[in-house]
């Protein structure tokens, strides 16, 4: 094996799950909260579009026949995987071809019939057909499967209301948002529950939180009028009125721009990418890093704003050494999501790399103002701050911070690095002391500790 490939099977032991979720997470085009059903394209009212109608099919047209190429492409290179099949049936569901969909998910099930997307993705179809009693099967089958999967216990909890099966739902919900960040939807589904209990006071809680969360989601503000007026708090009802109302204007107004004929090649182009990201996820996995390198790039330049395939790249850069290339991708995603912890902290490890320490510090730091109690982020301006071999006593004081946060063996040792830099031997040998006290087990900290303990 030549000494490239022994690389790359070692990126894979240490990439090769995250690629797997992030696959997984985007198997039926977007996370399982996706909750917006599919609607066919609408034909352009506004037949004075600077482009004329038939070129944006056309171009439509091209950019779908690309994406089914990449998956047949795929199916060919690796003929026994359930994953490229699956990609065929997500293909058709993202065009509302719901026949052809069930039929290749169906034919993945049988190559490998525990695959939780695919049941995701069966019981949408049933759920949009009104066969709730199946889409319920369907997603009872993916909580046996893997119960501490975000976004599938909701779902379940969605076709369980429509067969008036409150107290499964409710049970349901509540599991849903314990194992996941409960988006919006999860809360304003569990308003609805209440609201069928005729228990006002729990409904109305539940959709103020969807609404903490979703300031502007319509659904969550109707709901929270409509638990207002059964509750016979009529001012209030009439005030979260007049709000839906607004919002509703909002959203019809959005939701117009978005269905003119201008957008139909985006339309097209985002499902390409998320097809070339899935298929380049694939050719990962199967240590075709090359081919994955072409497919993330290519759908990084359809979709401006796509995330999976930018954040597969950027691992891959980081991972195989190529660390300008992965600053070059991850400031796209900072770009994107300037909101998104993470993707600052990868930054300022890879500033850090290249010795731009100013830059790396400034990156953690935002990082750290977006989540004030993300461990993640002290550690990492810490490590930002020792790597420069300035400002010791403020990372000293981070050490401190972090440890009042999570006390665990890894940060008291991490404090009593900090404090031997910092010349304080008295201090680095409490913190390391504590360090073992914690981990009995671990030699490589139980060494430290003594090593630590001679220097006094």
């Amino acid at each position: 094996m030549s000494n490239r490939s022994a690389r790359y099977r070692m990126v894979l032991g240490i990439t090769g799950a995250a690629v797997l979720a992030t696959i997984a997470a985007f198997a039926t085009f977007g996370p399982f909260w996706n909750s917006q059903p599919h609607r066919e394209p609408q034909a352009d009212p506004a037949k004075s579009s600077s482009q004329p109608a038939g070129k944006a099919e056309t171009a439509s047209e091209k950019l779908k026949a690309e994406s089914f190429d990449v998956v047949r492409r795929l199916m060919a290179d690796f003929p026994q995987s359930s994953g490229a099949v699956c990609l065929m049936g997500n293909l058709h569901d993202y065009y509302g071809e719901s026949d052809q969909a069930v039929k290749w998910w169906l034919e993945c099930l049988r190559k490998d019939p525990r695959r939780v997307d695919v049941y995701h993705g069966l019981g949408r179809i049933a759920l949009r057909k009104g066969q709730y009693d199946k889409a319920a099967e369907l997603w009872g089958k993916a909580r046996q499967i893997n119960p501490n999967l975000p976004g599938v216990h909701g779902r379940y909890a969605e076709a369980l209301m429509e067969l008036g099966r409150l107290d499964e739902a409710l049970e349901a919900l509540h599991k849903e948002i314990e194992i996941s960040r409960s988006p919006s939807v999860v809360y304003i589904l569990l308003g609805k529950v209440h609201l069928q209990r005729k228990d006002y006071d729990k409904a109305i809680t539940a959709y103020e939180q969807a609404m903490k969360i979703e300031p502007d989601d319509p659904g969550a503000c109707y709901g929270l009028a409509t638990a207002y007026a059964r509750s016979g708090q009529n001012d209030k009802a009439r005030q979260y009125t007049e709000e839906f109302q607004r919002l509703r204007d909002k959203a019809d107004q959005t939701a117009a721009k978005r269905g003119r004929a201008s957008e139909k090649p985006i339309q097209a182009a985002g499902i390409l990418a998320q097809t070339l990201s899935d298929a380049g996820g694939l050719y990962f996995q199967n240590l075709r890093f090359d081919k994955a390198e072409q497919y993330w790039l290519r759908a990084s330049r359809l979709a401006p704003q796509h995330i999976p395939c930018r954040k597969q790249l950027a691992d891959l850069y980081r991972d195989t050494h190529r660390t300008q290339k992965a600053l070059e991708v991850c400031e796209q995603l900072r770009k994107i999501a300037p909101k998104n912890a993470p993707y600052h902290l990868m930054a300022a490890a890879l500033l850090a790399d290249l010795k731009h320490f100013d830059a790396a510090e400034q990156a953690a730091k935002q990082a750290l103002t977006l989540a004030p109690k993300l461990t993640w982020a002290y550690r990492t301006l810490i490590r930002v701050l020792l790597l420069r071999n300035e400002k010791l006593v403020e990372a000293d004081q981070l050490a401190q911070k972090v440890v009042e946060l999570e006390p665990t063996q890894r940060h008291y040792s991490l404090l009593g690095e900090v404090r031997y830099r910092n010349k304080d031997i008295p201090g680095a040998v409490s913190a390391m002391k504590k360090a073992s006290e914690l981990a009995p087990g671990n030699a490589k900290v139980q060494r430290a500790y003594l090593r630590m303990k001679e220097r006094l």
